[in-house]
């Protein structure tokens, strides 16, 4: 079935009950995948769910019709549920379908039951591990017999890159992508791999205006925007199924400095160095101070201590405008100045 959505036709299908709970499944790949993977994998849910699956605008057998965004995919979305009569929906994201998940989060929220997220994150700064994993990958791939089209890393970074000439270049590039997907190249299906070439709709100007104008610029992190800009940014795409699992961690610039972050915020001060010795001004609300320097005995930062710097036992100096003045618990040994790391070494 076909709805008209803010200007383009959107191809979906609703399964299950219409009177239970609804779930919204958003395929990933602009350009590339469709609402089937979402269908094959969730259909047992229609069980005790209304589950709706739909191609984007641009992709599968919707129109193509611009303009291409996760702006504009959020607003789909919305459009489409309430084209349905939905109440609150359950979104899951897969791979750039998260993004558009989050996108939807962040403006509906009052539409929205939950969410589910799979293989992605909140921005690209991830995105360079998974170039650096199929990198890796190349030349085992190269080297084994796989029945997929033979491809070069000028071709792949062009698709990674958003700069893809054609749909046939499309079709035949993704193919020979198709190995870098599976756990292991042990556990590449060829033929499967085939057949789902055949059977996707590939349109390359959709896929290339998200990953040059969308995706470079997307972020849904809470960092301060002043941080957001000091990070290096990527514009190949971290939708790959090679991309690591775990998309924690701050690998930022921030993170390479030796300052111990509370509960999530920026650092009142700069570090410096006092000989293992922390700084707390006490006119600071207790909820917002922090250490800005590790405590550092015999040249080893203590986990525990670190983690709790409030304790009667820590070692610690008021601000000099404290009328107490400065202090340091008795029976600690100051320590040199140690270089601390990412890691505290």
């Amino acid at each position: 079935m076909c709805a008209n959505v803010n200007g383009a036709d959107l191809y979906y299908e609703v399964l299950g009950n219409d009177d239970a709970p609804a779930i919204i499944s958003l395929h990933g790949g602009p350009g590339i995948s469709d609402h089937e993977k979402g269908k094959q994998a969730f259909e047992p849910l229609t069980d005790e769910y209304c589950l709706v699956v739909y191609d984007h605008r641009g992709c599968g057998q919707s129109s193509l019709t611009p303009p291409y965004s996760n702006e504009q995919y959020a607003r789909d979305a919305e459009g489409l549920r309430e084209h349905l009569g939905l109440d609150v929906v359950v979104f899951i994201g897969g791979s750039y379908g998260g993004f558009i998940a989050q996108e939807y989060a962040i403006r509906y929220p009052e539409h929205l039951a939950g969410v589910i997220l799979r293989d992605t994150a909140p921005s690209g700064e991830y995105d360079s591990r998974s170039v650096e994993n199929a990198r890796r990958r190349w030349p085992a791939m190269e080297a084994s017999d796989l029945d997929v089209p033979t491809i070069t890393w000028e071709e792949f970074e062009r698709v990674m890159d958003g700069d893809v000439r054609s749909d046939e270049e499309f079709r035949r590039v993704f193919h020979g992508m198709a190995p870098l997907y599976a756990p292991s190249l042990d556990e590449f299906d060829a033929e499967a791999a085939r057949e789902a070439t055949e059977t996707r709709s590939f349109h390359h100007e959709t896929h290339n205006t998200m990953f040059t104008e969308a995706y470079p610029n997307m972020n849904y992190t809470d960092e301060p925007a002043e941080r957001r800009r000091a990070r290096p940014r990527y514009s190949r795409s971290s939708r790959l199924d090679h991309t690591p699992r775990s998309q924690r961690g701050d690998s930022g610039p921030a993170s390479r400095r030796p300052v111990r972050r509370v509960r999530g915020e920026r650092p009142l001060a700069e570090p410096r160095s006092t000989g293992g010795v922390s700084r707390v001004c006490p006119r600071v609300p207790r909820r917002d101070r922090l250490r800005v320097v590790r405590t550092v005995a015999r040249g080893r930062v203590s986990p525990r201590r670190d983690r709790h710097w409030g304790r009667a036992n820590e070692v610690r100096r008021r601000c000099p405008e404290s009328p107490r003045g400065p202090r340091v618990v008795p029976g600690r040994r100051r320590s040199a100045d140690v270089s601390t790391g990412p890691e505290g070494t």
